[in-house]
């Protein structure tokens, strides 16, 4: 599985979770085993009274991971985004991934806060930090739009490789360890063929990392030069893939107002709440005390570029939503360091009896006020569902059918779940597949015109909620009508 290699390549580098379980004590593991079940309820609770897939992106993938299973690999836009497909066609060969589906954002944001902590760990070798990052990555917030940890697309996927990118690379340079910067350039590698813009926007940050660390780089520079490869290697695979030339690809890092299907003005005040953000500030001024520059550099260039896109209208290197969630991110790791130093200062003008009481009480109201509105969703951006029960077992009864090249007629919000359970193409479904406007219009015209339509998208199979009487023959009947025409 894709996840091996950075599992393999912590081992290697030195910095194994082993080793560092090891100087946690029961208690102390105990409880952050709970902060990690919490986190993953926490993220599963969309899916309580909902057994599939959230957003139209997921289905995509699903999509696209059973075609490579049947031999068909993507190509342009969606051949970008290959690792995570591959990942999926894998366990397509041994699970339902459909029915597994809704445990994945779950498990993958609890692999992510596992890295946070560590990560911090690794670094300050103090647990409360650590703790407290944590618990502040598993409030970040989701929605549509922005996406976040409540979907599984290959964004949430990159999360864990990303701190793990930054924890191999910021370690390989302040501790003078070359050996982990190419363990970094090995993770890099898979963000790029996993979801390329995690990797094109950590761009600008390890240029201003490196000018700040620039005397490793000037001692290094024959394995720095062999890290700088990676990025290389990724861009000729992409110029070789999309017959471009190196300016079209570096033109592409250029993502205009509109990019996305839906672009909304986001608030920075949204995702986060407002006593993490004022935490963040005070962790800015511990990280910079305790020269841990990584995580400055990280959230003032992603803030900056955040900001740009709002007076230029366009967003570089990556595209605006995304961003804005990379700027996210970069938050609870400062979060976790201005809770830890708030803390210490209180230890020092409080009587050692009244601490613990002080420190429960301020740690719950933390806890509250972060996690406050976590469910409240604007209307315009709040989930949706693409089936029910009924629905999909409908279309696994349409599995056992033909699905030679016809296609389904259906409405488009069912037809972006149909090839991803039945293996059927589809006439149009909401967005990326066919023509939307015949398919809605199908269910409001007569059998004659009707009729035309069937033959000119070649369709084989109707799909509806309600009979339809045209002389179809009647093959599905239970909630759901299916006809093969």
């Amino acid at each position: 599985m894709l996840l091996s290699g950075p599992v393999n390549i912590i081992k290697r580098g030195g910095i194994g979770f082993s080793g560092m379980v090891k100087k946690l004590n029961h208690v102390q593991i105990g409880l952050l085993v709970l902060i990690l079940i919490a986190t993953f309820l926490l993220v599963y609770s969309p899916h309580f009274n909902y057994a599939y897939p959230l957003h139209i992106d997921e289905w995509r993938h699903i999509s696209e991971a059973r075609k490579i299973n049947e031999g068909i690999y993507p190509e342009g836009f969606e051949a970008l985004e290959i690792g995570f497909q591959l990942f999926l066609s894998g366990l397509y060969k041994v699970v339902d991934v459909v029915l597994i589906y809704k445990f994945l954002p779950a498990l993958f944001a609890s692999i992510a806060g596992l890295m946070v902590f560590f990560f911090v760990y690794n670094l300050t070798q103090k647990y409360l930090p650590s703790l407290f990052s944590l618990i502040f990555f598993a409030s970040l917030k989701s929605n549509v739009n922005i996406m976040g940890l409540w979907f599984f697309s290959p964004l949430t996927f990159a999360i864990p490789l990303i701190y793990l990118f930054f924890w191999l690379f910021s370690s390989g340079v302040e501790n003078d360890t070359p050996k982990k910067l190419l363990y970094s350039g090995g993770v890099y590698i898979l963000l790029i063929f996993t979801h390329p813009i995690s990797a094109t926007f950590m761009i600008p940050i390890i240029i201003m990392y490196s000018f700040i660390k620039y005397k490793f780089f000037i001692k290094h520079w024959k394995i720095c030069t062999l890290w700088l490869i990676t990025p290389l290697l990724g861009l000729l695979f992409y110029t070789y893939t999309f017959k471009q030339n190196f300016i079209t690809i570096f033109n592409a890092l250029i993502f205009q107002k509109g990019w996305g299907v839906l672009e909304l003005d986001i608030p920075l005040t949204w995702g986060y709440s407002i006593v993490g953000a004022l935490l963040a500030v005070i962790g800015a001024w511990y990280a910079y005390k305790h020269k841990h520059y990584i995580f400055i550099i990280w959230s003032l260039l992603t803030l900056m570029l955040v900001m740009l896109y709002k007076h230029l209208e366009f967003s570089i290197f990556a595209p605006h939503q995304r961003m804005f969630y990379y700027f996210l991110i970069s938050l609870p790791i400062l979060s976790g360091f201005g809770l830890y130093y708030v803390f210490t200062k209180v230890k020092l003008l409080i009587k050692k009896r009244h601490y613990l009481v002080f420190l429960t009480i301020m740690f719950l109201l933390i806890i509250l006020f972060s996690f406050r509105g976590y469910n409240n969703i604007d209307r315009q951006v709040d989930l949706y569902t693409v089936i029910d029960d009924h629905e999909y077992q409908a279309l696994k009864f349409l599995e056992h059918y033909d699905n030679s090249d016809t296609r389904v007629m259906a409405m488009p919000k069912i037809s972006t779940a149909i090839y991803s359970i039945s293996g059927h193409k589809v006439v149009g479904s909401y967005y990326f597949h066919g023509n939307r406007k015949d398919a809605e219009k199908f269910f409001q015209i007569d059998c004659d015109e009707k009729t035309k339509l069937i033959k000119k998208h070649n369709v084989k199979y109707v799909l509806s909620t309600f009979p339809i009487n045209c002389g179809w023959g009647l093959i599905y009947n239970d909630n759901n009508f299916i006809y093969k025409v």
